[in-house]
This record gives C-alpha cells, structure tokens and sequence, in this order.
C-alpha cells in the first residue's frame, strides 16, 4: 500500500490504474510492474561478449602488486561472477575467464605456483578462481622480508660494495 510514497507522480497514477493494486495481488502487481518497465534491461547488466572485452583488455595490465590484483579481481567479480550468478556461464568458464584476464607474466608465476600445490590437477581444466587468488595472495604478499626498499636498502649501496671490493 505505501509503496506509492516512494514513486513519482505518474507512476504512483500507473499502479494506481492497475487491477492488481486495487486488489492487493502483491505478487501480480510486482508481475505486472515487471512487465510495463521491461524488466529484462535491468537483469541483462554483462553478456559473453564484455567478459571477453574485459579479459583481452585486462591482460594488457601488469600485475605486480596485491593492491593491483584486488582491483582486477573485484571488476572480475562485477562481470564474470554476475554472469556465472546469473546462469549466463558456468564454473568452468568464469574460471577460464578469470585466468585470460591475467597478465601472461604474473599468470606464469601463478601457473608455477599452483602446479606446485595441486600438482595432480589437470591442465584440460582451468584452476579454479579461488585457488587462483589464494596463490596470487601469497605471490603477492604485502610484508615479504626481501621487501629491502622498505628498510631504505638501495641496490646501487651493493654495487658500490662490490666496486670498493675491486
């Protein structure tokens, strides 16, 4: 009954016309709403097509932080995981997308790394996308020791090193 309080004028008039807010058929009248402001635009957000944009697109971009990966997982998830949600893909693919959107040099060192722990998984199928970001999590780890730029170590202090040895 209150929805009409948060409807414009002329769509507060429009469910107002319709027999099925008059009878209070709730079910009929979200039905009916559905229909006359064709509903299948809001539900149709991706298709196979922007996922491939997306993973082709994507690829291009190195990947060489964890900061990096989180931003290529989550526009991930907005369209390859709406597509599988919404049975427009199955499992199988969204993982196959997931893995093309990756950038080849950062994909062979999670390649490594996953045949490392799953060494029985078969390469016909690809890694399933939350293994693929539990490697990328570790490849990619925020506080690794040899992180020396971050205790002011400079690679040219070893150089010099090395040359005061000569």
């Amino acid at each position: 009954k209150t929805i009409r309080l948060y409807c414009s004028k002329s769509v507060r008039r429009l469910i107002e016309g319709l027999t099925s807010y008059k009878e209070q058929a709730w079910d009929t009248l979200k039905k009916d709403l559905k229909l006359l402001y064709d509903d299948s635009l809001n539900r149709q957000r991706y298709n196979l097509k922007d996922a491939k944009k997306f993973a082709k697109q994507q690829r291009e971009i190195r990947i060489t932080s964890w900061t990096k990966f989180l931003n290529y997982h989550r526009s991930a998830v907005a369209i390859i995981g709406w597509l599988k949600n919404n049975g427009r893909i199955d499992e199988t693919k969204a993982d196959t997308l997931f893995w093309q959107g990756i950038h080849k040099a950062f994909r062979n060192r999670l390649e490594g790394r996953l045949i490392m722990l799953f060494p029985n998984h078969s390469l016909r199928n690809p890694f399933p996308t939350d293994q693929v970001v539990a490697a990328a999590e570790f490849l990619l780890e925020r506080n690794r020791f040899d992180h020396m730029e971050d205790l002011g170590y400079d690679e040219d202090d070893e150089d010099r090193d090395s040359e005061d040895e000569d």
